[in-house]
């Protein structure tokens, strides 16, 4: 399953489709309310709203062992789906160029760069495999968080895709799809 980031369409994922349709996966490009040509987010709406919007889909569509890959708020909607639903349904997880915490703290400085408030909760999933993918261009986070978000998750691992920056798996399609087959293949 593929979540897109703010408002981005779910056909910003139309260079690993192909790649991952190849290697035997079934995919599932999401377009949430406010991306692509659904109609514009309701208002109210939270990360929570969004996680059970995905919780939904996976149930409509009786979906198991889902390998989910979110790129940057499409990842917050990951650790809300996680922390609202569990991770019975997943598999493994993909996060793209998105931090697990937006606020730098002392005990966390790969937050959005220049923010400095109180800590923010993180949520990982329970055990499942989790790849945070970093472009090492990022105009939002220093690639290092990539590294350190994986140091904490317990099944974490990570990948920084050099020359590449927020929207890694658009800048740089082919190096990112190897890393998540790589990666997909060492999660099944």
């Amino acid at each position: 399953m593929l979540l897109a980031g703010f408002r981005a369409p779910a056909t910003s994922w139309r260079y690993q489709i192909p790649s991952l349709i190849e290697a035997g996966h079934r995919v599932i490009a999401v377009d949430l309310p406010g991306h692509g040509t659904t109609p514009a987010t309701p208002h109210g709406t939270t990360m929570q709203t969004r996680a059970g919007f995905v919780h939904a889909l996976i149930e409509e569509l009786d979906l198991q062992r889902v390998a989910i890959i979110g790129g940057s708020m499409g990842a917050n909607t990951i650790w809300s789906y996680v922390d609202s639903y569990g991770t019975g349904r997943l598999r493994a997880a993909v996060v793209v160029d998105q931090t697990p915490r937006m606020l730098n703290t002392p005990e966390w400085e790969y937050g959005f760069y220049g923010y400095d408030q109180e800590e923010v909760d993180t949520f990982f999933a329970d055990g499942i495999p989790v790849l945070f993918v970093a472009g090492s261009d990022s105009e939002y986070w220093p690639s290092a968080h990539a590294v350190a978000a994986a140091a904490l998750a317990p099944n974490g691992a990570s990948i920084v895709v050099p020359r590449a920056g927020h929207a890694t798996n658009m800048e740089r399609p082919h190096p990112f799809s190897k890393a998540v087959a790589v990666f997909f293949d060492s999660a099944s």
